[in-house]
């Protein structure tokens, strides 16, 4: 048996691995929170998904558990989906349908 133990390897710092974190990361969080203080409680809430489509346009769907008659597992679907203009802040601007609006 080879009882060799592995070597361990430090990277000098030109590279190292990191991750830069962006405007946009910022913001995700931010937009998402205001969306949920506008909208309020939503029942069945599973998750929220924000990315920003271009130039600080969010899309912004909350994804809700819906149980089925005779179905065991329930089933995922947009509830709330708006299309949202924010500043270069993250600020909400406007909405697209009007925050609080369910999808049809």
């Amino acid at each position: 048996m080879n009882n060799l133990k592995p070597e361990k390897v430090s990277l000098p710092p030109s590279q190292k691995f990191t991750k830069k974190v962006t405007l946009e990361d910022n913001h995700e969080s931010f937009v998402k929170n205001q969306v949920t203080e506008r909208v309020g409680k939503i029942d069945d809430l599973k998750m929220i998904r924000a990315k920003n489509v271009f130039d600080n346009n969010w899309r912004v769907d909350i994804w809700c558990e819906t149980k089925t008659e005779g179905c065991i597992v329930p089933k995922l679907d947009i509830r709330y989906s708006y299309f949202i203009r924010a500043d270069k802040e993250g600020n909400i601007i406007n909405s697209s349908p009007e925050l609080g609006v369910e999808s049809n």
